[in-house]
């Protein structure tokens, strides 16, 4: 016997053939004939409305068994109303529908030849009535979805679809069909919170239990909607009778359709969390290059001034930091500047200036020229030159030296 399962046609075809190869599995109907004519084999509960096709091979009888041009008729009793069959290549085949609102049926064969007709033992079979579902079915949505800069989901409970008295093996089959009014949207179905399953776009059926708190959710992607407007969207619902079985046992399948006005909040506005990260990651880094990248001056950097040499000698060394200028700012490196006088001064009115250079040395810049005693001599420098400690320097009339 052979069972098929078109998926989603109101009718199921099944085709169920009969090799009646031995006596022992057939219940015997023995009369004055010498010969037995097999039983249909037992076969699972079936589905009202089902077309079944049975087949019956003379060459299984049991005993002296009719030979084939002996047979005028075979017939097929359905509950006792015979329905006959017709002689093929591999025997005799039958197709029909099951009875509908009927819990049972009672299948068996009846063989005529020309002595009068044998019939076989009855094989009783389970008929399980259809599941009615409606044609068409409408969920509710919230009016309204706001999407936002985060996945937003709006659910419905996936109530009142399916009549109660069904199997407590079956589950909704669902498959998404269209038309998709987000082209990224994602319809899951829930079970509380937990994710069953997802329903992809035009994509096969997905089984799903019919258990409390079941619930069909629309998710949109953040920032995927790029206008205004009204999200459509159809499931297709039918009942099976077990996940193993896979066959469907509803009368007809359901249309739901899905409904919900979403608004979209705009490219900017879904991307303003992002550009205010940026903005504030480029503000951290301002502040902190505007605090550590100017040069200062070393700690233990000091200065010496005098009106002539002897003076200089005994003259007391001043911390470079401690004078005007001598510490960083933001975005400003350290610098001091010193006047015809040789006092440390703010302003453009200077003579000298000092500045931090690369590992701790200083570099000058001078408006009225430098000099700096070598062997006994005073040499002329370069601006921009390094100022070495220990070593004497003037411009003009004023002394000065480094440590």
């Amino acid at each position: 016997m052979t069972l098929r399962t078109r998926g989603f046609s109101f009718l199921l075809h099944t085709s169920l053939v009969l090799a009646c190869a031995s006596a022992a599995s057939a219940t015997a109907a023995t009369g004055s004939f010498g010969w037995t004519v097999p039983a249909i084999a037992p076969m699972n509960s079936l589905v009202e409305g089902q077309q079944l096709t049975l087949r019956l091979a003379l060459s299984g009888f049991a005993g002296d068994g009719p030979a084939r041009d002996r047979v005028t008729d075979v017939y097929c009793l359905v509950n006792g109303q015979p329905r006959q069959a017709t002689l093929t290549p591999n025997g005799y085949e039958v197709t029909f529908s099951t009875p509908p609102e009927q819990a049972q049926m009672s299948l068996a064969w009846r063989v005529r030849t020309a002595a009068g007709p044998q019939d076989g033992a009855p094989t009783p079979v389970a008929v399980l009535a259809r599941v009615p579902l409606p044609r068409e079915a409408k969920l509710n949505w919230i009016p309204v979805l706001q999407a936002g800069c985060s996945p937003q989901t709006a659910c419905k409970a996936l109530t009142g679809i399916a009549p109660s008295g069904v199997p407590a093996t079956a589950q909704y089959l669902l498959r998404r069909t269209g038309p998709a009014g987000l082209a990224h949207a994602e319809v899951t179905v829930r079970q509380g919170e937990r994710v069953l399953t997802a329903l992809p776009w035009q994509g096969p059926t997905v089984a799903v239990p019919m258990g409390a708190d079941l619930r069909i959710c629309l998710e949109v992607p953040p920032c995927d909607v790029p206008a205004d407007g009204l999200w459509l969207e159809d499931v297709q619902v039918e009942v099976i009778d077990a996940p193993a079985t896979h066959r469907i046992i509803s009368n007809q399948p359901t249309r739901l359709g899905l409904r919900a006005n979403v608004k979209s909040i705009g490219w900017l506005k879904c991307h303003a969390i992002w550009f205010a990260v940026a903005a504030g990651l480029a503000l951290l880094v301002f502040i902190v290059l505007g605090n550590t990248r100017p040069k200062a001056f070393a700690a233990a950097q000091s200065i010496k001034v005098a009106s002539n040499e002897r003076n200089l000698a005994r003259a007391s060394y001043r911390s470079l930091r401690s004078l005007p200028g001598g510490r960083t700012g933001f975005y400003r490196s350290a610098r001091v500047r010193l006047g015809q006088s040789g006092d440390a001064i703010r302003g453009n009115g200077w003579a000298l200036q000092l500045s931090p250079g690369d590992s701790g040395s200083v570099i000058f810049r001078s408006r009225v020229g430098l000099e700096c005693r070598r062997s006994g001599k005073w040499v002329r420098l370069q601006s921009q030159e390094e100022v070495a400690p220990g070593i004497d320097y003037r411009y003009g009339e004023i002394y000065f030296r480094l440590s």
